[in-house]
């Protein structure tokens, strides 16, 4: 779940909590794509180890989330709070949640062309999502460096204060 290195703290998330329609065998297909394993054996563990903490990683990541949605905030605060959930639930770059739309809200998937790597994108759109742009009639306006230093403010307040590495399984 959590891994001290040094001074680092790393916590795990798994994707699925973020895209629920990914199934075991999606991803089991990805990491065969990505990983090459010396056996079936310990494309196994991999497997196993990533079932075995699925619900305890979920939860923890969740109620973070959950913690920071449900935050009463406004003004700079909230449109950094907001662009931030739209980050964690699209995965998208910050140039690229700046230009979701209103239009966007209603659909059951957004198709981008990210802005960076111009690959294509297609992403469920989580309820939360849908809120955020019609609340805002779109993205959040609100600046990246306002937007980090925000989220820096809201996350002491809300009593996140450990350096938290994430890594997406």
């Amino acid at each position: 779940l959590e891994q001290h290195v040094g001074s680092k703290h790393f916590l795990r998330i798994d994707i699925k909590d973020f895209f629920p329609s990914i199934t075991r065998e999606l991803i089991e297909q990805e990491i065969s794509c990505f990983l090459s394993f010396d056996s079936e054996e310990e494309r196994e563990k991999l497997l196993q180890y990533a079932s075995e903490h699925d619900k305890t990683i979920t939860e923890v990541v969740q109620e973070a989330v959950n913690k920071l949605y449900e935050a009463e905030l406004s003004g700079g605060l909230e449109l950094a709070r907001d662009m931030f959930i739209l980050e964690c639930y699209t995965g998208l770059r910050f140039s690229d949640c700046e230009t979701l739309t209103i239009e966007d809200a209603e659909k059951e998937y957004i198709d981008k062309i990210q802005q960076k790597t111009k690959s294509e994108v297609c992403i469920p759109v989580h309820p939360r999502v849908r809120t955020i742009l019609r609340k805002h009639h779109g993205a959040p306006k609100i600046s990246q460096a306002k937007t980090n230093l925000y989220i820096k403010s809201i996350c002491a307040q809300l009593g996140f204060d450990q350096d938290i590495e994430v890594q997406l399984l």
